[in-house]
């Protein structure tokens, strides 16, 4: 047997072969790389179009804010604006007032203290206004009347405006301290409501104490002669004779004759104007009742 080179036979060049890595191995370890590598880029296009997007967002975000901001910077100049023109307005408004002069209640201008065009300032009187629904009768009482005269005392009160007709007060006041030198003290009466009643006018208040007799007339019978008053009488004959009277007080359309006639005597009934002294008349008033003569 010879000696040779080692040298591996056909066979054994195979089976070295055969150990390396096979080509289809290698060609699917290739194709793998490959698909991994495009799975990479595509996955870092997908992470940079999301990046892209959310900056996107936020950079809306940032302008939808600053509208926001624009939006409530221009809500508040708009809401400081009407405050401040209803803060102008009120301003008018109460300059406005002043031209415009209202009282407290609803009566009637009695008195104007200034003429139109006039400079008038803070305090000043400008009108007297008197109230018409509430007017009183303010009365001198003397002091013994206090026995019979209190607060919610009834009063018959007679105004000169208003001869026909009496009305009817009562006592709201009556003044605590009396006058030491005249020894009266005063009274307001409160009056009915009245269209004819208006202030400054002079009356009288009578208040019941006791009863007494005492002959009346009616105001129709008497007649004015000068200071005089006086009541023409009829006679039995049938004559008319002028009598002077002396008056006391009188109320709704009847006055009391203190001298002068007597009771039962005929008077002439409405005589007017006409001198009936010493004629005869077909009218005549005998106890209040109308008679013929």
């Amino acid at each position: 047997m010879s000696i040779s080179p080692n040298v591996p036979s056909p066979a054994e060049s195979y089976r070295y072969e055969n150990l390396g890595t096979p080509r289809w191995i290698t060609a699917l370890f290739g194709l793998l790389i490959a698909g991994l590598a495009v799975l990479g880029y595509a996955g870092y296009s997908v992470q940079t179009r999301l990046q892209q997007e959310l900056a996107k967002s936020d950079e809306q975000n940032k302008i939808l804010a600053a509208q926001l901001e624009q939006a409530k910077a221009a809500l508040e100049q708009s809401q400081a604006g009407k405050e401040q023109a209803q803060a102008e307005a009120h301003v008018a408004e109460s300059v406005a007032s002043y031209a415009r002069i209202v009282a407290p209640f609803d009566g009637r201008v009695v008195r104007r203290t200034v003429e139109p065009g006039s400079l008038v300032s803070p305090g000043m009187p400008l009108f007297v206004v008197e109230d018409t629904s509430r007017y009183q009768l303010q009365a001198t009482l003397p002091t013994e009347a206090l026995s019979f005269v209190k607060e919610g005392s009834v009063a018959r009160v007679q105004l000169d405006a208003m001869t026909a007709k009496s009305l009817e007060g009562k006592v709201a006041e009556i003044e605590a301290g009396a006058d030491p030198s005249s020894h009266t003290l005063n009274a307001r009466i409160d009056l009915p409501r009245d269209v004819k009643v208006e202030s400054g006018v002079f009356g009288r208040a009578y208040f019941a104490h006791g009863a007494k007799p005492a002959l009346v007339v009616p105001l129709d019978v008497i007649v004015a002669r000068g200071q005089l008053r006086g009541i023409y009488v009829v006679d039995a004959n049938g004559l008319v004779h002028w009598r002077v009277v002396t008056l006391g007080q009188w109320a709704n359309g009847l006055v009391e004759v203190l001298s002068g006639v007597a009771a039962g005597d005929a008077m002439v009934l409405n005589p007017g104007v006409q001198e009936l002294d010493g004629k005869k008349t077909a009218q005549i008033v005998a106890g209040g009742e109308e008679k013929g003569s």
